[in-house]
This record gives C-alpha cells, sequence and structure tokens, in this order.
C-alpha cells in the first residue's frame, strides 16, 4: 500500500467510524494521543474507539430536539 493509500484508508475509516479501516493502514507502533483519555496503543484502539462512538451517541441523546 502506498502511502497516499494509507492516508486515504485511514481517513476512510475515520469518516466511517470503521476501526478496522483505521488500523489497517496504521503501522505496528502505531499509537492515537487522546488529550482527554491519553494515549491509546494500537492494541487498545477498537475499544476506545467503540467508547467514544458510545459516548457521543449518548450526548447526541442528551441534546436532541424533543
Amino acid at each position: 500500500m502506498s502511502a497516499s493509500e494509507h492516508l486515504g484508508t485511514y481517513a476512510e475509516g475515520w469518516t466511517k467510524g470503521d476501526t478496522e479501516l483505521i488500523l489497517k493502514a496504521a503501522a505496528d507502533i502505531f499509537t492515537f494521543d487522546d488529550p482527554n483519555a491519553g494515549v491509546i496503543p494500537k492494541n487498545e484502539f477498537a475499544d476506545y474507539l467503540e467508547g467514544l462512538k458510545e459516548t457521543v451517541s449518548s450526548l447526541r441523546e442528551e441534546t436532541s430536539p424533543e
């Protein structure tokens, strides 16, 4: 995979919220630095992203107009 393909796959993964795509484009030494959660190693990223999705979903429910 070329560098531009890695970047495209990584971006597509974030756009879709697809952990598999994000990690497919990431190096083995990948870490994700979240200012609120700290440094997330590659082997913990799937759990981190799932938790992030749940947090965003709950916040959206709290602010939904009735």
